[in-house]
C-alpha cells in the first residue's frame, strides 16, 4: 500500500537496527547453525525466523538443550563460543545498501532520525559508533529502556523514540526488516517501510505502507517526500 504525501507528512524516520542498518541477524544465525550441527541437530530455520525482531522468546540454546535432553558442554561455553563467532562476523560488516545515503538525505532535508531496537543499548550503540553513524540519530530506544515483555511487536520502542524526538507518532515513519517490527509500528500508529532481508523475506508484511528490496528504492524517497538523490 502506498501512502500519498498529501495525506501524511512525516517529520521523523525511526530505524530498526538489526537487519535494517546492519546485517547482524545472518551472523547470529550462522554462528548458531554451527552449534546445532556440532551436536548433530538440524537447525530450526523456521523457528529462528519467527523470533527475528523481538527479544522476548526462548533462547536458542535452551531449545537445543530440550532437543538433546542435556547439553554436551556447559551452557556458558556454548553461548560464549556462539557470541565470539557472531561478533567476529558482525564486526567486519558494513551498513546495508543505501543506508548511509538515506541517512545523509534525511539529514540534508532536516528530517530527524532515531533508532528503535529490540537489542540492548550495549549492542546497538557501539556498532553505531564503529560504523560512524551515531551522529545521525537524535534519539535511540532499545530493550534496555523498555524492559522484558515490551520489545517488538509491542509498540513501546517506537513510542519512546517518538517521545524522545518530541514528534507525534502519526508523523513518524518506521524502516523495518521484520514482521514483528512492522506490527509494532502499526500498534504505535506509525506508517512503515519494510525492507526484508534474507532471513525475513517471505514474512507477513501486509501492515507495511511500502515493501522494498533496499532503502535505495526511489519509492522510499517518494514516500519520505525527500525528492531525488542529491
Amino acid at each position: 500500500m502506498d501512502v500519498p504525501r498529501s495525506v501524511i507528512t512525516f517529520d521523523a524516520v525511526i530505524w530498526d537496527f538489526d537487519g535494517t542498518i546492519l546485517d547482524t541477524e545472518w551472523p547470529a544465525w550462522e554462528a548458531a547453525e554451527a552449534e546445532y550441527r556440532r551436536f548433530g541437530v538440524e537447525p530450526e530455520w523456521e523457528w529462528w525466523r519467527s523470533t527475528i525482531g523481538s527479544s522476548d522468546h526462548q533462547p536458542w540454546w535452551e531449545r537445543l538443550a530440550e532437543q538433546l535432553g542435556e547439553l554436551p558442554e556447559p551452557e556458558e561455553v556454548i553461548v560464549e563460543r556462539w557470541r565470539h563467532n557472531k561478533r567476529a562476523i558482525t564486526n567486519s560488516a558494513t551498513p546495508l545498501p543505501g543506508v548511509a545515503a538515506r541517512l545523509d538525505h534525511c539529514h540534508a532535508a532536516g528530517v530527524r532520525c532515531a533508532v528503535a531496537s529490540s537489542s540492548p543499548s550495549s549492542w546497538v550503540e557501539p556498532h553505531l559508533e564503529r560504523l560512524g553513524l551515531r551522529t545521525y540519530f537524535a534519539a535511540i530506544s532499545t530493550a534496555t529502556d523498555v524492559g522484558p515483555g515490551r520489545t517488538k511487536p509491542e509498540p513501546d520502542l517506537f513510542l519512546l523514540a517518538a517521545e524522545r524526538l518530541d514528534v507525534d507518532p502519526s508523523r513518524c515513519v518506521v524502516i523495518e526488516d521484520s514482521p514483528h517490527g512492522v506490527e509494532a509500528a502499526r500498534r504505535a500508529g506509525m506508517a512503515s517501510i519494510a525492507v526484508p532481508n534474507r532471513l525475513t523475506v517471505g514474512g507477513d508484511f501486509r501492515p507495511a505502507s511500502l515493501v522494498v528490496d533496499t532503502v535505495d528504492d526511489p519509492r522510499v524517497l517518494e514516500m519520505l517526500a525527500l525528492g531525488p538523490t542529491p
